[in-house]
């Protein structure tokens, strides 16, 4: 399987149109989640919608970026070797990249900001 049970899942999302090209997809993860038992480390905006998302009494590792910085219309997440990007602009596509390097470089920067882990 792509994931197993207790993987870490690393995702950076601008969450602002997220909810709006996928209907129910914040729902579904949180129950694909809490179902695999997987530990989630998520960076956010610090806009509207990353704000009101951190409200929500969700068990995930969670940093907010600077104010000011954006994450425009893409997302992203890292699990296992594979790496989903998720653009929400204009034209909404997904892109997967299963490479081992390219994975890792991304969840270097997860490993600066939660150095413990």
């Amino acid at each position: 399987p792509l994931l197993n049970r207790g993987d870490v899942l690393y995702t950076a999302a601008s969450m602002r149109d997220l909810q709006r090209v996928i209907p129910g997809i914040i729902a579904e993860f949180e129950v694909l989640a809490e179902k695999t038992q997987r530990q989630i480390q998520e960076l956010l905006p610090a806009n509207k919608a990353g704000l009101e998302y951190t409200q929500a009494n969700r068990n995930y590792q969670r940093k907010l970026l600077p104010t000011g910085t954006d994450l425009y219309d893409n997302d992203f997440m890292v699990i296992a070797d594979t790496v989903v990007v998720v653009s929400t602009g204009q034209t909404p596509y997904a892109l997967c990249i299963q490479d081992k390097s390219v994975a890792a470089s991304l969840v270097s920067l997860f490993k600066l900001l939660w150095p413990n882990q």
